[in-house]
Order: C-alpha cells, then sequence, then structure tokens
C-alpha cells in the first residue's frame, strides 16, 4: 500500500512539472513581437555618428542616443519607422543579403529589451532586441 501511494505522488509531481514547464513557454511566447528588417547590418557607433550629424535626424531625442551608446558594440538594422539594435550572435541568425535586381526582408520574432523614441519624424521608435528566432525571407523580385 504505501508503494502505491509513493508511485501515485511521483505521478503528481511529474504531471504537475509538466504543466507548470507548459505554463512557462506559452507565457515566453506572450512576450514575443514580430518584426521586419532588410539590408546589412550597421555598427551601431557608425549610426549614432549619423544621427548626431546628419540633418536627416535633426530633433532626435538626446537621452535615446545616450541610451544607445551605453550598448557598446551592437549591429543595427533599420525598418520602415524603428532602429532595431541586437548583438552579433542575435544578427547572425538572420540571412539578410544585399541584392541589386531584389528586394529581400527577413522577418523575425524576439523580445524587446529596450523601446525608446528618437523623436523624429522618420524614425519613431528605437529597439533593442534580444533571443531573435528568424521565421522567414520574402524576396520581391523588380520588373526590367
Amino acid at each position: 500500500m504505501k508503494k502505491i501511494i509513493i508511485t501515485i505522488i511521483i505521478i503528481l509531481i511529474a504531471i504537475f512539472g509538466i504543466y507548470l514547464a507548459y505554463l512557462g513557454d506559452s507565457s515566453d511566447d506572450a512576450d514575443r513581437v514580430t518584426l521586419t528588417v532588410s539590408g546589412s547590418p550597421l555598427e551601431l557607433s557608425k549610426v549614432i555618428e549619423e544621427i548626431e550629424s546628419d540633418p536627416y535626424f535633426e530633433g532626435y531625442n538626446n537621452e535615446t542616443v545616450t541610451c544607445m551608446k551605453s550598448l557598446g558594440s551592437k549591429y543595427v538594422f533599420m525598418s520602415h519607422n524603428e532602429i532595431i539594435i541586437m548583438d552579433y550572435s542575435d544578427a547572425s541568425k538572420l540571412r539578410l543579403e544585399d541584392a541589386t535586381d531584389v528586394y529581400i526582408e527577413d522577418i523575425f520574432s524576439c523580445r524587446i529589451v529596450e523601446n525608446h523614441t528618437l523623436g523624429t519624424d522618420t524614425y519613431k521608435d528605437v529597439l533593442y532586441v534580444k533571443d531573435v528566432e528568424f521565421i522567414k525571407e520574402n524576396i520581391t523580385y523588380y520588373e526590367v
């Protein structure tokens, strides 16, 4: 009788553990967002230099640029309205290529670690992301 009770307790603990693992996985998915980028990655330091010197970015948010400087050596992708910053290990998960006769976009999911505004009309959000997972690549061929 004692062995049966111990076996039932072990089975219940195992089921409870599996349930907790499932809850952990599903909550992780809720924190993920899907983003789209194109082109090769740029060095963060070069992007910061451009923001500070190019009239195109006139009126940028100083606090956001200071935050960008604090991230150190990272890589940047430009999307339509966002500047997306990530580590080399995450950037290397994307398959982006530069080509002359096609437009290539990479779609990926990630977690946003920090979200700031640049405050310009062109780029509104500066996102620092982690845990990049490549989803797919879209290729649009230019008509000749």
